[in-house]
């Protein structure tokens, strides 16, 4: 009912990895980026000759570049690329098989889900799986300052560190991307490897140990046998708890986005908070300052930084204090790239704070099937018991958490949600700018989902004040700038910022209703137009709900007959021409909680005086017949919902009918 959840796995928006470094790609200026047919046999041939390493190293650099244009890359795929590339991770040459990670790696973050499954159908994991005891090896020799045994000892120290990122975030793409590749990468050398990475003692550079966040991050979501090693390791929680509550100094600043490492350990934490022996308002007060730093971030000062950067950058040259000109490709696309990654950390902090203020909400019931012999059982008797049922509203559960709701005050959570929830404004237009100004637009996403999941965990008091009233007001500002950004036809980000304002209006009804301050809102004719428009226009049902819901409540307010017969006629409409039997079953359930009790003062004149109950009983073999016509193995959630609700609807009307008697 409205929770907002995130889920870090199968198309949650995240942060892309890292860019290749300048290392990584090849240098020559020269190079196309574009390559017709006929050249990809050359530099896949190039790659597989065993007598010449440096050809091979510059195929996989050369490879690294070209897979970033769309066109070349089609190209290469349809010459094999991939099958080249995993058969060159066994390259004997460590200085080979760095490039070939760095091309692995960027094509699976150019080419997403489908190359991604097709590397792992391919087995990329057991060569790259085998690379990890290596590098374990290696990083051991640098941290220990062993004694250098020779040239080749010196090559392994200077590429081990970049052909850890490259293992690492090559594994993490394919982790997003697949769930055997999870399953096989779940095993104690690797977590091993990715948790000493993160130890600050080894003081290894701040992308690896993002890179092993991120990984980590991913392969414990949901994972038992990964929780397991946790809960075998102590040690394991004690270092990520250490990173996460602030207590390691290194990792406490927004330079080179070591904050994120903060994040991510307290994500992690999360993950595996089932598995591991920690009450759980410890854990959150480990995980909390965490994310409390990332709210900090002042995202208006970013905004300046990357104006300015990406004027720069189009300029082309400016003066140095020395007198020369320099190019700014490399510094301020650095500083843009770094803006996107700090935007994308506070996304990060929000998501997690939204997945810990959405454990003690209820799930929404999952409905079960009716039998047969319910489904032709017209004739249902009156519970004894009925007519409280319907009368009363069904509330979610009070949080039992009330200690991580009392962290929420005292870290003034709300207030700042709120402030980035309200969305940033990019002064200027330009290519360069565009990518960082959709991290900002993907923040706002953020935030109003993260305020959804705050509303219903916000304690008594608050819903007493006047806050709510202002909250109530803000939202539907914010919405209605969001809808004003989209065309005639409500979709894209436009659509998500829409659909996440009306889930915290939502939230913020229930709240109140729990309450008993659900008279310091009073709905007016423009909210509940607004509602009902776009409740009624070409959007997803998953909104058409949500608004329905929001209805449900206002539709329910004393004093406000005229508003009620508007909701009412509306839903009614709808559950006549709805082609959504999801929608349908939303209105009905709405209906019953609106019109539950004919003591409300807009009873008698609207649903009396309008003939609704005549209404719904022709709209009972109707619905019934649309049900029975549903398939319940291909839709089977919609199948119980409606197939509840029609039960409710032959309850309701017995009710109805007796209440008036």
């Amino acid at each position: 009912m409205g929770k907002h959840k995130n889920r870090k796995r199968f198309g949650r928006p995240r942060a892309t990895p890292v860019a290749p470094s300048d290392q990584q790609i090849a240098s020559d200026d020269t190079m196309a980026t574009h390559v017709n047919p006929q050249d990809v046999a050359p530099i896949l041939k190039k790659l597989n000759r065993h007598d010449k390493s440096d050809e091979r190293s510059w195929a996989a650099a050369a490879i690294s570049n070209l897979v970033q244009d769309p066109a070349t890359l089609k190209v290469l795929l349809s010459g094999g690329l991939v099958s080249a590339l995993i058969g060159a991770l066994s390259d004997p040459h460590r200085e080979v098989v760095v490039e070939v990670t760095g091309a692995l790696r960027n094509l699976a973050v150019v080419g997403g889900d489908d190359v991604c499954k097709e590397m792992v159908r391919k087995d990329i994991l057991t060569p790259l799986l085998a690379q990890i005891p290596l590098l374990s090896e290696f990083l051991t020799r640098i941290v220990t300052k062993a004694p250098s045994e020779g040239p080749e000892d010196d090559v392994n120290r200077k590429t081990t560190i970049d052909c850890s990122e490259q293992v690492i975030s090559l594994v993490w793409s394919l982790c997003e991307s697949s769930d055997v590749a999870v399953n096989r990468v779940t095993q104690k050398s690797t977590l091993g490897f990715l948790m000493e990475i993160l130890n600050p003692e080894h003081d290894f550079i701040p992308s690896l140990v993002q890179a092993a966040g991120q990984c980590l991050n991913t392969i414990t979501e949901e994972n038992q046998p990964c929780h397991m090693a946790f809960q075998a390791n102590p040690r394991f929680c004690d270092l990520l708890a250490a990173i996460a509550n602030g207590d390691i100094e290194h990792f406490n600043n927004w330079d080179e986005n070591r904050i994120q490492i903060r994040v991510l350990a307290g994500s992690i934490l999360y993950n595996v908070r089932d598995a591991i022996k920690v009450q759980p308002l410890d854990l959150c007060k480990q995980i909390f300052p965490a994310i409390s730093t990332t709210l900090d971030y002042d995202v208006n000062r970013a905004i300046e930084l990357a104006c300015k950067a990406s004027t720069e950058i189009l300029s082309g040259e400016v003066p140095e204090e020395s007198g020369k000109y320099v190019r700014l490709s490399s510094k301020n696309e650095n500083l843009m790239v770094l803006l996107e990654a700090h935007v994308a950390t506070v996304q990060l902090g929000l998501e997690l704070l939204a997945n810990i203020c959405a454990d003690d909400i209820p799930e929404e019931e999952n409905w079960e099937e009716m039998d047969a012999a319910e489904e032709e059982n017209d004739e249902v008797e009156l519970d004894e018991d009925l007519q409280d049922v319907i009368a009363s509203e069904s509330q979610p559960a009070e949080p039992e958490n009330n200690e991580r709701n009392h962290l929420l005050d005292q870290f003034n959570i709300l207030p700042r949600v709120l402030k980035l929830a309200s969305g940033f404004v990019v002064p200027i237009t330009n290519d360069i700018i565009s990518s960082f100004a959709s991290e900002l637009a993907q923040l706002q996403y953020r935030a109003l989902g993260c305020l959804n999941n705050i509303l219903d965990n916000v304690p008594g008091p608050w819903y007493q004040s006047e806050a709510p009233k202002q909250v109530w007001i803000w939202l539907f500002d914010v919405a209605n700038r969001g809808a004003q950004q989209s065309g005639p036809k409500l979709e894209g980000s436009a659509l998500e910022l829409v659909e996440a304002c009306v889930s915290a209006m939502w939230a913020l009804l229930r709240g109140l209703k729990k309450s008993k301050a659900d008279a310091n809102i009073v709905p007016t004719e423009a909210h509940v137009g607004a509602l009902i428009h776009t409740a009624g226009g070409d959007v997803p049902d998953s909104l058409k709900i949500k608004c329905i819901g929001v209805l449900s409540i206002l539709g329910r307010t004393q004093g406000q007959i005229e508003l009620n017969k508007t909701i009412g006629i509306f839903l009614g409409n709808t559950i006549e021409s709805s082609l959504s039997l999801a929608v349908a079953a939303e209105c009905l359930d709405a209906i019953y909680d609106v019109y539950g009790d004919k003591a409300y003062d807009y009873d008698g004149p609207v649903f009396v005086q309008l003939g609704f109950l005549n209404k719904l009983k022709q709209l009972l073999p109707v619905l019934k017949a649309k049900a029975k016509a549903l398939d319940k193995r291909k839709s089977r959630d919609v199948r119980g919902r409606i197939d509840e609700a029609l039960v409710n609807l032959r309850h309701f009307i017995l009710y109805k009918e007796k209440e008036r008697r």
